[in-house]
């Protein structure tokens, strides 16, 4: 049977006003989660944003529990203030700044749901404003975009990247995942949510994005179905499914022109040995960020270092796509333990899995994350490290903290 928190054991009891504000706040947060990297509405959401999660901070803080509840988060905290420091040695002493600006709504959004989510309260409401957010972005992305879907990859004109739009999609997606499995209320409007999402993925020809949300899916159903008789069935059912797609992506001109040729080349990538641009550029920066750590392995390069590096490699400032190797050459062997250490704890208990939906679907999402880790640089990612630390805490706990 899951454990779940009991209301009345919430040190400050709240009132029905009370629980709105606290509902309505989250939801905006998740909502305004997905703009902040919006080219077009940066600046007023960054700011609008940020008012809201302090001021939801302070009162939760200071005047209501009168604790600083974030137990289980202090991790990314740790990660993000050596990322700071490591300005004192950067190589990078011009564009630094978009790291700092990338971390802090995670580091603030990570505060203010594990604040919430420590005192007992009810945090869907932030998933929730997740998914409608996103939904609304890619409705406006469709939308601008109408007269040329199909021609080429959409996204950019309203996050500055079609691989932004494509990754941000697919994290609303997650949070759909865990709203349909865990709190299993209005689902149905959360599947045809996240299916026109799954549509903006598409859109966006991203092939990792395109690609993880049905790994996802497949491993919460494994993972669910894992000690039952069926799970051979589950396997085989899976695997045909997954290869329809994939043949529905290679020969349906529509979805080729999105994204299946990206797809179609990947995999030739692996078989043959037929590689595309963008991954023959992404071996090369791998390449580049392990051979030239030299002797500053172990503190790194400093922030953005990579990118300011090999500007000159790659006629502009980018980073490696790899967050083991971006993390290797630019914060050291010391900055890779800080964000590696609990990723290393969490597989060692990987046994109490199946004890509560919560630890399969949370589980799905951090596998699949950490095998992105290979094709992105997650620690830039506030959403995925807000999945990531709330499996962490869930499983390692054993404290189902997501609803009560």
């Amino acid at each position: 049977m899951e454990n779940y928190v009991n209301i009345s054991n919430i040190d400050n009891p709240m009132t029905d006003k009370t629980t709105i504000f606290y509902k309505l706040t989250l939801f905006i947060m998740g909502f305004c989660s997905v703009f902040y990297t919006n080219t077009k509405l940066s600046l007023y959401i960054r700011l609008f944003f940020l008012i809201i999660i302090l001021f939801y901070l302070f009162y939760d803080i200071f005047i209501i529990s009168k604790k600083v509840a974030i137990n289980g988060f202090y991790w990314y905290i740790i990660f993000f203030l050596f990322v700071f420091l490591s300005l004192i040695y950067t190589s990078n002493d011009s564009s630094y700044m978009v790291v700092i600006e990338r971390m802090i709504p995670g580091v603030f959004i990570g505060m203010a749901v594990f604040q919430s989510k420590n005192r007992g309260l009810n945090i869907s409401s932030f998933f929730a404003g997740v998914v409608i957010g996103m939904s609304v972005s890619a409705f406006i992305v469709i939308l601008s975009n109408i007269g040329s879907l199909g021609q080429g990859r959409i996204g950019s004109d309203f996050y500055g990247s079609d691989v932004e739009f494509g990754a941000l999609c697919c994290y609303a997606i997650f949070s759909s995942f865990i709203l349909i499995f865990i709190y299993k209320k209005q689902i149905f409007l959360w599947i045809i949510l996240s299916m026109f999402l799954y549509f903006g993925v598409l859109i966006s020809g991203t092939r990792k994005s395109t690609i993880q949300p049905i790994l996802v899916l497949f491993l919460i159903i494994f993972f669910k179905n894992l000690r039952s008789p069926k799970i051979l069935l589950v396997i085989l059912f899976s695997a045909i499914a997954i290869i329809g797609a994939y043949y529905l992506f290679v020969n349906n001109e529509i979805l080729y022109n999105f994204v299946g040729k990206r797809i179609e080349s990947m995999f030739n990538s692996f078989i043959n040995n037929n590689e595309d641009g963008s991954i023959i550029e992404r071996k090369l920066m791998v390449e580049l960020a392990m051979d030239n750590m030299g002797n500053r392995f172990i503190l790194g390069h400093g922030i953005y270092s990579f990118a300011y590096d090999f500007a000159y490699v790659f006629g502009r400032e980018v980073y490696s796509h790899n967050n083991y190797t971006e993390i290797l050459y630019c914060y050291g062997i010391v900055g890779f333990i800080i964000f590696y250490w609990k990723y290393l704890y969490a597989f060692l208990h990987l046994k109490n899995i199946l004890k509560k939906t919560s630890n399969y679907v949370l589980a799905s999402i951090f596998v699949v994350l950490f095998i992105g880790d290979s094709y992105s640089i997650t620690f830039l990612q506030p959403l995925a490290i807000l999945y990531i630390s709330l499996f962490f805490e869930n499983l390692l706990k054993q404290n189902d903290f997501l609803r009560f």
